[in-house]
């Protein structure tokens, strides 16, 4: 979503817009809404405005503390950070929005670490290479789309090692891409789509092949992320029915073990985040906000957009797993958006959730 003058004012007239005020909400359908805080933060995006948008996680294949996030700035192109959230590397490509990682993507027998981010100023899909052993990354290549306006994306990689890209635009048609190859780059349409409204969050479990779709307005749908599926969908939850409050945003999977896992929503409207089981029933479990934190000085985070989520041991820091999140409102000082590190241990103590063994 795009919060264009509010956060302009916010950013670069510091003290001309109020301080955003968390929802007095503290219960959800019966439980308690916890307060947690992060323990890391990004230095902030190089552009002023809405900039930061989506992040995502990429898993060092040897040395899990050398493991890397990346977030996209929607004024600028990729950035890179390592995980205590100092920026290593941009790469300008533009207004990029949303971004997603799978690894070890095999093309002619060689493995493959690759991020796929949707671009507004090319209209494309556009493809990056991850150095499986430094980290390092390198633009390949952009598939040109015939959407009006690329909005989400998120990655799909089925059991073949077949990957897909998901991309919507704000109309609220969805396409699902198939990588054929990586060098030259080469894509096919597969599938079609559409929401009745503008979507933007989406996240698919590679294991179980379900697409989870945020409709901004509307709520949380679940779909088959199969290349040949139709379009049916089933929905999770409603905006206004007791826990999202819209837009609907960032979403991702924690997965626990081959039966459990954990879906975590952007309830943007009241900087809220929502957690519900991934399969099964998709109960809702409870909700969290992520508050100032006293301690480090490291302000909370308001109107995420993305977010992304990760279950591997990175190192003592984050030994069950990570949540990063965008923050619309990087206070402490005000500056420029950035992104918030919260220790998976934290969320699952919060809500009484399982971690990985």
């Amino acid at each position: 979503m795009y919060k264009l003058s509010g956060l302009f004012c916010l950013v670069l007239m510091a003290g001309c817009a109020e301080t955003p005020q968390y929802s007095e909400v503290a219960v959800k359908r019966g439980v308690a809404v916890a307060n947690l805080v992060a323990s890391v933060e990004t230095t902030p995006v190089p552009s002023s405005d809405d900039a930061a948008d989506d992040p995502a996680i990429w898993i060092h294949p040897n040395e899990a503390s050398q493991s890397l996030v990346f977030g996209t700035d929607k004024q600028n192109g990729l950035m890179v950070y390592n995980l205590d959230g100092e920026q290593i590397q941009a790469l300008p490509e533009g207004r990029l929005n949303n971004v997603d990682i799978r690894q070890s993507v095999a093309f002619e027998g060689e493995l493959y670490d690759i991020a796929v981010a949707s671009s507004r100023t090319h209209n494309s899909l556009d493809v990056f290479s991850i150095d499986r052993q430094t980290g390092n990354v390198q633009f390949v290549g952009r598939q040109l789309l015939d959407l009006t306006e690329p909005y989400g994306t998120c990655l799909y990689k089925q059991s073949s090692g077949d990957l897909y890209a998901f991309v919507n635009d704000t109309d609220g048609r969805y396409q699902q891409w198939h990588l054929d190859s990586l060098v030259p780059l080469e894509m096919s349409l597969v599938r079609s789509f559409v929401l009745p409204s503008q979507p933007e969050g989406c996240a698919a479990d590679d294991l179980t092949n379900q697409l989870f779709v945020g409709e901004e307005n509307t709520g949380l749908w679940r779909f088959s992320a199969l290349p040949d599926a139709d379009d049916s969908r089933s929905l999770i939850d409603l905006t206004g029915a007791g826990v999202l409050v819209a837009d609907v945003e960032g979403m991702d999977i924690y997965r626990v073990n081959t039966e459990l896992a954990y879906l975590i929503v952007s309830s943007q409207g009241d900087y809220s985040y929502a957690v519900y089981q991934a399969q099964g029933d998709y109960a809702y479990l409870g909700s969290f906000r992520i508050v100032d934190n006293p301690d480090s000085g490291i302000d909370g985070a308001e109107e995420t957009d993305g977010l992304t989520l990760t279950s591997q041991y990175l190192g003592p820091k984050f030994p069950k797993g990570l949540l990063v999140v965008q923050d619309g409102f990087n206070l402490n000082p005000r500056t420029a958006q950035d992104f918030k590190y919260i220790n998976w241990l934290d969320v699952a103590e919060a809500l009484n959730l399982q971690s990985v063994e």
